[in-house]
């Protein structure tokens, strides 16, 4: 999608030197259009599709989990492989999202890809182990938000979603 935004600038350019010689009236014009070119965040609509996740998402999900959290995790006693098979283990109360692929797509492509991971929804209970590790990483990592520490260490929520 930014290649899109890219090509839209240099049309745009040229525009601007020929209407700097024009009349006082479409330089208005152009300033109303300016704030559009200059706004850094541009929203980006997809269609996303979830389902439960399966076997054949470990990959996925691994590499999902690895891009999201960093390389801090990696640092960390957490075990992105057992995160993810549990991820996968809980098929009944999970999703992952990922973008459908294009009809014209598939005829193009002679590979069996699946299409990638964009987001991963989920719950764990805290009481097991591993979730613990994985509350005190979450905790660590918000020490300094005090609403989100609080929401950790409530004894009454056993889930993490």
């Amino acid at each position: 999608m930014p290649r899109s935004s890219k090509k839209r600038r240099p049309n745009n350019e040229p525009a601007e030197p020929e209407s700097s010689s024009s009349n006082s009236s479409s330089d208005n014009e152009d300033d109303a259009d300016e704030p559009m070119d200059n706004n850094p965040q541009e929203n980006v609509q997809i269609d996303l599709e979830a389902r439960s996740p399966i076997d054949s998402d470990r990959d996925a999900i691994l590499y999902f989990l690895e891009q999201s959290f960093g390389s801090t995790i990696k640092k960390s006693i957490l075990d992105l492989n057992q995160f993810t098979t549990q991820l996968i283990t809980q098929q009944t109360c999970g999703s992952v999202f990922y973008q459908p692929l294009d009809s014209t797509m598939d005829e193009t492509d002679d590979e069996d890809d699946e299409p990638p991971v964009l987001g991963v929804c989920s719950i764990l209970r805290c009481d097991q182990q591993f979730n613990k590790q994985l509350q005190a990483w979450l905790l660590d990592k918000c020490s300094d938000n005090e609403q989100a520490r609080k929401i950790l260490q409530c004894k009454l929520k056993n889930y993490l979603f």
